[in-house]
């Protein structure tokens, strides 16, 4: 892979490279203008794979690429892929901001894709990138933020709570009364809403987690039954705090993506070990050079672009 996914890959890292300076770094005028020069060369490599999205859809782009499944440029591809919106992810972080719409449409826009967008596809001699209990974690605290500034949002005597709480972790269809019966063990059939990447239905060791994490929201610290209100849900749960640990995340799993994908210098991260079939052979020379594949506007992964939401525009 000597083209288009290297230059992106390269492009994600200058920029995300950029964006870990904090404090007064930021303010300096000359790093400003830097981080436009970088994102104006990420955000030409990433348009030749999403139109109008700062996020990647791997399944899609890579079902396009026509990497042999299973080859070491298929799953070279989905780490470069999940590099790239680790540092969209990153940029979305940056200038997130509790008191305005956008965040609400973030979150809403985070919880549809994480954490399948940003993790790489499971490679046979490694565990599995999506069971990582912290990755899930985050799933969760994005899940809970989005409660809160729904809550926010929809906060008045005509909305229940719980029937919220049932929009955000339950599958379509739930009521209130269902979320009441399964927090107290009256019902645990109720269906959990699964996270991005699980394929529709939540594994077990996630069930638990899940439950006590609702239980959490929605009977208080004392465990009286009763929704806090959202001043007191803000307390619980910081906004600041939740950005500051995504970050981090987001930095460290960048640099486990690369450590992964070679400890050589870039160019050689791309090489197909060994002497490769002559379709991946003919995919990595070829393939990678093509010039525009990107998720069709209508697809689940159709969003706002992260301009917009780094310049205020809000949609309703």
């Amino acid at each position: 892979m000597k083209t288009l996914l290297q230059r992106l890959f390269t492009a994600s890292e200058d920029l995300r490279n950029h964006l870990i300076p904090v404090g007064d770094d930021r303010d300096d005028e000359t790093w400003q203008v830097e981080l436009e020069s970088y994102e104006q060369a990420f955000s030409t490599y990433l348009g030749n794979y999403t139109e109008s999205d700062n996020f990647i859809d791997p399944a899609y782009v890579l079902s396009k690429l026509g990497a042999p499944e299973g080859s070491h440029a298929w799953f070279t591809a989905s780490k470069v892929i999940s590099a790239a919106n680790l540092t969209s992810f990153l940029l979305d972080l940056a200038d997130i901001d509790p008191e305005t719409d956008n965040t609400l449409h973030c979150l809403q826009r985070w919880d549809q894709i994480f954490p399948q967008f940003f993790v790489p596809i499971k490679e046979p001699d490694r565990a599995d990138w999506m069971s990582n209990t912290g990755t899930v974690g985050f799933a969760l605290e994005i899940r809970t933020q989005l409660l809160i500034a729904t809550l926010r949002k929809f906060d008045g005597p005509e909305f229940d709570p719980l029937t919220l709480v049932g929009n955000i972790f339950f599958k379509g269809g739930t009521s209130a009364d269902d979320v009441r019966r399964y927090l107290t063990g009256e019902d645990g059939s109720v269906g959990i809403k699964s996270l991005a990447g699980f394929n529709g239905q939540a594994p077990d060791w996630l069930l638990q987690p899940y439950k006590s994490q609702l239980q959490r929201l929605c009977f208080g610290p004392s465990g009286d039954q009763g929704m806090p209100n959202v001043e007191q849900l803000k307390e619980n749960y910081p906004f600041n705090d939740f950005v500051d640990q995504l970050r981090l995340w987001a930095h460290n799993s960048f640099e486990e993506i690369k450590d992964a994908m070679s400890p050589m210098q870039p160019s050689a991260m791309f090489a197909t070990p060994e002497a490769p079939s002559r379709r991946e052979s003919q995919f990595t020379s070829d393939a990678m050079s093509q010039p525009i594949i990107r998720a069709p506007p209508g697809s689940a992964t159709y969003g706002l672009p992260f301009r917009l939401l780094r310049f205020g525009v809000i949609l309703n």
